[in-house]
This record gives structure tokens, C-alpha cells and sequence, in this order.
């Protein structure tokens, strides 16, 4: 396969071109200025409105090109929602009960979020 690079982007024979810049860098900081864990104001159902329509498009354009580095930073927002759920509910404060509420989380609502079709894991 042939790859050319470009002022920040790739283009394969075959393939469309695409930034990668974009691709990378940007979305993967993207979710650090949201500061989910201080959102302890709402809940589960108004964070997955809140995110899935942004995340889902991130899926849906970053993923055709390069998927594997979406991963990293869909595992990242899964990291998020726990700190958020462990400032919330102060219950879960050690992470053996805050991993037992995720996997917990998961089993009952597989579909809350849109990236969990994904990655599940934090």
C-alpha cells in the first residue's frame, strides 16, 4: 500500500484523504475541556443526551478512518462517567465498589450510551 503525507495529511492509494490532525490530536483533547465529573447536578439519562449525539458523530466520521485511535479515547469518557458517578455518589469512593457499579451499569442499560457499542471498559 502506498502512503504520501502532506502538511498533516494521509492519502493512500485507494483511500480517501483525511486530516490527521484531526483524526487524533483534536478529538482525543476534545473530551478533557467537558469536565464530566463536576456535572454532579445531573444524571445518567441527561449526561448520555448530553454526550451521545457528539460522540456518536466522532464514531461515525473519526472511526472510518482510523478507529483504533478512537478507542483510547471512548475508554477516556468512560473514565469520566466514573469519577463523575464517585463524586455523585460518595458510596463509591473505593474503586472496587465503583467497578462493581460500572459492570453493573452496563449489564442493565447496554445502550445508554452511544460509544458502549464500542468499548464498555474504563
Amino acid at each position: 500500500m502506498f502512503w504520501e503525507e502532506t502538511s498533516g495529511q494521509v492519502r493512500s492509494a485507494g483511500q480517501a484523504v483525511y486530516d490527521t490532525e484531526a483524526a487524533g490530536v483534536g478529538s482525543v483533547h476534545e473530551g478533557q475541556g467537558w469536565r464530566i465529573h463536576k456535572r454532579i447536578g445531573s444524571d445518567l439519562a441527561e449526561l448520555a443526551e448530553w454526550i451521545n449525539p457528539i460522540v456518536h458523530g466522532w464514531m461515525n466520521y473519526y472511526g472510518r478512518f482510523n478507529r483504533s485511535r478512537l478507542y483510547r479515547l471512548l475508554q477516556r469518557i468512560n473514565t469520566y462517567i466514573v469519577r463523575w458517578a464517585r463524586n455523585k455518589y460518595r458510596r463509591l469512593g473505593s474503586f472496587k465498589k465503583a467497578k462493581r457499579w460500572w459492570t453493573g451499569l452496563v449489564d442493565r442499560e447496554p445502550g445508554l450510551f452511544a460509544h458502549w457499542a464500542w468499548i464498555s471498559a474504563f
